[in-house]
């Protein structure tokens, strides 16, 4: 979902399938020959069960809370059972606002809240998913070019709230 300039469609052309809605990414895609189409993560154009996975990066802080639903509503759809979300994303610093797109940062907390949230007295009012559960998270410091320090960077992030930057749930 949201493959923008195909950074991670790169790894595997011939296996992985990116939606956009974005036509110069998508253009930029399809001249390396990366199958992609223009689509929203709303309203996927593909049949029940047709994935074994869907990824997410950066993407879900570009929408406001009801549309993040129907993107893992959609998402659900897709997925083979057993298939898995990976989801990432920025944390609420002040990156979040480095582009104007970003609606809103999404904790992790949030996204457990959207995934099970029960129609009632609280303001959420999306149903609850029944068929997922999260796997893990993990969170990633700043990016360094030393790899010690940048694999130090990730180590602190995921023992401390200090250096956080991103995360990613599965």
């Amino acid at each position: 979902m949201g493959c923008g300039f195909g950074d991670f469609l790169k790894y595997d052309p011939q296996n992985f399938t990116g939606i956009d809605t974005n036509k110069d990414a998508l253009k930029f895609c399809r001249d390396k020959n990366y199958d992609v189409k223009l689509a929203s993560v709303e309203n996927l154009p593909f049949p029940d069960k047709a994935f074994d996975a869907i990824v997410a990066l950066q993407v879900i802080e570009h929408l406001n809370p009801e549309q993040a639903y129907k993107m893992f509503v959609e998402a659900v759809r897709v997925l083979k059972n057993g298939g898995e979300i990976i989801l990432s994303t920025e944390m609420a610093t002040k990156h979040i606002w480095d582009t104007f797109s970003h609606t809103r940062p999404y904790s992790p907390r949030s996204i457990v809240k959207i995934l099970s949230s029960h129609k009632g007295g609280e303001q959420e009012t999306f149903e609850k998913f029944e068929n997922l559960e999260i796997i893990g998270i993990y969170y990633h410091g700043h990016f360094f070019k030393n790899l010690i320090v940048n694999v130090l960077s990730h180590l602190i992030a995921n023992l401390t709230r200090f250096n956080r930057r991103n995360y990613t749930i599965i």
